[in-house]
């Protein structure tokens, strides 16, 4: 074969090989993206689908959590789900028990009657946990320090940007998941959690603010290391 062919034959191959790899930068780096961007959620229709672990996998499913502004001007909780498909998205906000991200549980508080949106719960043992702002109600100035000194729960308390995310009251309520009715969770239903340790006990009485959220999750946290 001429030199002057093999050397044409080289450079054509060289120009596809470019095309091929510019092909590919733009259909895996480009386009995916988006895709790549929205992890997956499970969609709890029901508590007991929840407790099954049955569920429905969703990919565009959005997660907004509101502002500390918004909660005390119009209410609700926490956290507005939704989703881009218009008729999953009204199932979400009407019907659907509860949706898991990672490791973050959110549950519908309207058919709980608990006011409108989702609110961060934690499940420990045979209840579940759920945190939502007493709406219309605040912190006094020593409940509000007490709150910045414990730390955040579920990033909506604590350390947010606004002061007045640490004015806002958030209550805790206890469930039973094998009745599945909220309960407000106050200071006896939180001392009979702790009723296997007297010393515990006798420490979570004695602080000055037992009835805030973040003194219950502190000691939460101590009766989740007792069941294990």
């Amino acid at each position: 074969m001429p030199l002057i062919k093999i050397i044409n034959t080289m450079v054509k191959f060289e120009v596809i090989m470019r095309n091929y790899f510019l092909r590919l930068v733009i259909l895996f780096f480009i386009f995916p993206i988006s895709l790549l961007g929205q992890s997956e959620v499970l969609l709890f229709k029901t508590l007991e689908e929840y407790k099954i672990a049955k569920s429905v996998i969703a990919d565009s499913v959005f997660i907004k959590k509101s502002t500390p502004k918004d909660v005390i001007k119009y209410g609700g909780n926490d956290y507005i789900i939704s989703a881009s498909d218009k008729r999953l998205s009204y199932l979400i906000e009407k019907y659907y028990w509860g949706v898991l991200k990672n490791d973050s549980l959110f549950v519908n508080c309207k058919p709980l009657g608990l006011g409108n949106g989702y609110a961060y719960s934690e499940q420990i043992g045979n209840f579940l946990f759920i945190l939502t702002p007493a709406n219309g109600k605040y912190n006094s100035p020593g409940e509000t320090g007490a709150m910045m000194m414990f730390g955040a729960i579920g990033g909506v308390i604590a350390g947010a940007v606004s002061s007045n995310a640490t004015d806002i009251k958030y209550i805790y309520y206890m469930m039973d998941l094998k009745k599945g009715k909220p309960k407000r969770l106050n200071q006896n239903r939180m001392s009979e959690l702790l009723c296997f340790n007297e010393q515990l006990l006798n420490q979570y009485l004695n602080e000055p603010y037992p009835k805030i959220a973040n003194t219950q999750r502190k000691y939460l946290m101590e009766y989740e290391k007792s069941l294990e």
